[in-house]
This record gives structure tokens, C-alpha cells and sequence, in this order.
């Protein structure tokens, strides 16, 4: 079988709406916080990240500021910087659930997939609502180290919690087709097809267990 690929995703800054403010006008109004959470939510990633390197000057003990920084450099393409401010940012707010999350699913992007797991763990022991997506990535982390029987389990406990998330549902349908659980693979993806017919990878999954059953003329379709 081929491999596919795994999309996994940080949660995205919305786009604000009508045109942009000018920055300057924003500071005058709003500290250097304020201001970087507002060019985050306009994806004006530059300027969010001086206004948080001002907002670390500032309060160098804030783990807000280091989160946001590495937010900014994340989605400037600087993975390594990113890492960087936001375990610092986990180490000042040890009870953030939420930025032990975020930093659970960098050390993913990185491949450094122990540091994943163990973070991930513990984001989801703080605070069980971020289970959905600690399930989620942890199925990534066990699907990255060849744990697929591992990698079913946490899928499954993902879409127990959000049975309509068409992503959760192909990554598990690919685990058990890994696994050579045919039946149970070639479920996920009819669900996934009923909830997304152009999916253009899920109908090509299907047909390689269509041929793998001997049905070629559905496979071919």
C-alpha cells in the first residue's frame, strides 16, 4: 500500500472582517497584548510578532506573550523558534492545558514524538475537554512510530467525542487498512465518502480494498 499522508492542522487565527486597521492606530488604543492578539486574528504575522517581542520586554514572566510569539513564529515558518516560546510559555503557566496542547502538537510537526506524547498526555489529564484533540494528534504520534493498533485506539476515542470529523474518520479508516482490517476500513471511508463524495483519496483508499477483495469492476469506478 502506498502511504498517505496524515494532515494534521493547528487551530487557525480567523480572518477579521472589512478592511484592516492600520496598526499605529491599534497601539494608541491597546497595549502590546491587545495588539498582538489582534494582527494574530488578521494574520499580519510580522507585525504580531514585534508587538509580543515588546509585550515580553515588557512582561517577561507573562506566558501569554511567549505563546504568542511562538504563534507568530509558527506561522512564519520557524518551527524551531516556535518551540522555543512556547515551552517557555508551558513552564510559566503550568496549568494551561491549553498551550501543553499546542506544544504537544509543535513537538509533533518536529517529529520529536516522545515529547509529543508525554505533553499531549497531560494536556488531556488537565483539562478533558481538549480530549477530542489530544486523541487526535496522539493517533498522529502512534501512526508516525509504526503503533497502529494504538493509533485505532486513540482515533476511535476521538470520534467518540466528535463522531462528524470526516479528517479522524479517514486517518482511522488508513490505520485499519494498515492493519489489514479490510472491513472495518473500507466503513470509515463510505462514511467519510457520504460526508465528503470528492474525496478524491478516500475514494482511491476504497478502491485499493475494492481490488484488494477481488472486485475490480468497483474498483476501477
Amino acid at each position: 500500500m502506498k502511504p498517505w499522508l496524515f494532515i494534521l492542522w493547528l487551530v487557525g487565527c480567523g480572518q477579521a472582517s472589512g478592511p484592516h486597521p492600520p496598526a499605529q492606530v491599534q497601539q494608541e488604543s491597546a497595549g502590546p497584548l491587545e495588539l498582538g492578539r489582534a494582527l494574530l486574528q488578521q494574520r499580519r504575522y510580522p507585525e504580531a510578532l514585534a508587538a509580543y517581542q515588546e509585550a515580553r520586554r515588557l512582561y517577561p514572566d507573562s506566558g501569554e506573550a511567549c505563546a504568542g510569539l511562538g504563534r507568530a513564529y509558527l506561522a512564519l515558518g520557524d518551527a524551531d523558534q516556535a518551540l522555543g516560546f512556547y515551552e517557555m510559555a508551558a513552564t510559566l503557566e503550568e496549568g494551561n492545558a491549553g498551550l501543553r496542547l499546542t506544544l504537544g502538537h509543535v513537538y509533533l510537526q518536529l517529529n520529536r514524538l516522545d515529547q509529543a506524547e508525554a505533553t499531549l498526555q497531560r494536556a488531556m489529564a488537565l483539562d478533558t475537554s481538549l480530549a477530542f484533540t489530544a486523541h487526535h494528534h496522539l493517533g498522529a504520534v502512534y501512526t508516525r512510530q509504526g503503533r497502529h493498533s494504538m493509533a485505532a485506539q486513540q482515533f476511535e476515542a476521538a470520534l467518540s467525542r466528535r463522531t462528524d470529523h470526516v479528517q479522524t474518520r479517514y486517518n482511522l479508516a488508513l490505520v485499519w487498512l494498515h492493519l489489514g482490517r479490510l472491513a472495518q476500513a473500507r466503513q470509515e471511508l463510505e462514511r467519510v465518502l457520504e460526508a465528503q463524495p470528492g474525496a478524491a483519496a478516500a475514494a482511491c483508499a476504497l478502491g485499493e480494498i475494492l481490488a484488494k477483495e477481488n472486485q475490480p469492476d468497483q474498483a476501477l469506478a
